[in-house]
């Protein structure tokens, strides 16, 4: 890879990053926001956990967990982007 230059890797969030994803919601939401009760578990989740698909998003080797999508709109082909800043 050039120096400067930046790679993105879109993949669908497997069950480890789901765990992840909970419990970053539960320390957002339940601790620094107080909008939802704390819990022991560290975890929240809630009933479209179960309909919904999350995408996680690496950036130069530094994942991020980002939104949840619907199955349904997700792409049902591979899509491969190259840009040159």
């Amino acid at each position: 890879m050039e120096p400067g230059a930046r790679t993105i890797e879109l993949s669908l969030a497997t069950l480890e990053h789901r765990t992840e994803i909970y419990a970053i919601r539960h320390e957002v939401l339940s601790r620094e926001l107080r909008q939802y009760p704390d819990n022991p578990a560290g975890v929240l989740q809630d009933p479209l956990d179960k309909i919904n698909s999350y995408v996680r998003l690496v950036e130069n080797e530094h994942p991020s967990l980002a939104r949840s999508v619907h199955r349904h709109l997700l792409p049902r082909v591979r899509v491969s982007i190259e840009a040159n800043p």
